[in-house]
């Protein structure tokens, strides 16, 4: 009988010991994650802002000959709205270990099968963005958009609004992002999408990702282009939920959104909270 009980005894000391040992290794886990996404969100300032060094004496824009632009995702190809042209910018290759971002901005010229690079100054690196073309206008409108450490670790979202004028050659330009009543237009974000009518610019959705949750928008704003100033819109009635990468395309009398994927949650048995994928139709 005593030695059951000092059996007993022992392997409770060891489950005991095991329990620690675990939570000990869990904490260790946890306090080197949150070193490694300080470290790597001090990176992105640091990327950024030697970026943003970069780009403030570079020449006029011009159109340089150049390879094909790399694979690349979560990228915008347009067409040009005074050429048989079709303009790229920007997006994101992963490697399979890092992440890397880019800001070029390609056209390729469709009836000599020949790409270009238009080198000057412009938006920093993303993928994610979003750009409407109004063709009365000669006009590309771009807004948003994301970057990330190599790793991915921690991401930064943009919430700047440019302008790339086509006409009599290519050239960005940063426009306020304010509203006509002089509050702030939309918020930080990426996978969202934009779409011309008329002389306005809709913008609808998206997610912003702050490593640690993912929040989907379901707001929806207007950008007058001939005032430079956003518009909330307040929607009465039915509207859509909440999603990222949907279609949006432009109709006679606004626009049609189509699909576009989310994260909903979940309370399971045990009130414990989880998030499950929604693919919208």
């Amino acid at each position: 009988m005593a030695k059951d009980t000092k059996k007993k005894k022992a392997e409770k000391k060891a489950r005991t010991a095991l329990k620690t040992a675990k939570k000990a290794h869990q904490k260790t886990k946890k306090q080197r994650r949150a070193s490694i996404s300080s470290t790597e969100s001090e990176d992105i300032d640091t990327i950024l802002a030697s970026f943003q060094t970069t780009t403030t004496t570079t020449p006029t824009p011009r159109e340089v000959k150049c390879p094909p632009p790399r694979a690349r995702s979560a990228t915008t190809l347009l067409p040009s709205p005074t050429s048989k042209e079709l303009i790229l910018f920007g997006g994101e290759f992963f490697s399979g270990e890092r992440a890397s971002f880019s800001n070029e901005l390609f056209i390729y010229k469709v009836a000599s099968r020949q790409w270009r690079r238009v080198e000057g100054d412009g938006p920093l690196p993303r993928s994610g963005h979003a750009v409407a073309l109004l063709p009365s206008k000669g006009e590309y409108y771009l807004f948003g958009g994301e970057f990330s450490s190599s790793r991915q670790k921690a991401f930064y979202h943009y919430g700047d609004l440019w302008r790339l004028t086509a006409r009599g050659g290519w050239a960005w330009e940063r426009i306020g992002n304010s509203t006509a009543k002089g509050g702030a237009g939309p918020s930080a974000r990426s996978g969202h999408r934009m779409v011309a009518y008329k002389q306005f610019v809709f913008l609808f959705g998206g997610f912003q990702d702050t490593a640690n949750e993912t929040k989907y928008l379901d707001d929806t704003w207007v950008f007058d282009t001939s005032t430079e100033k956003w518009w909330s819109v307040a929607t009465q009635g039915l509207k859509p939920a909440a999603r990222s990468s949907f279609s949006f395309l432009p109709h006679p009398e606004g626009a049609v959104l189509v699909g576009g994927y989310s994260r909903v949650k979940e309370t399971l048995r045990g009130g414990r909270t989880t998030t499950r994928p929604l693919v919208h139709v």
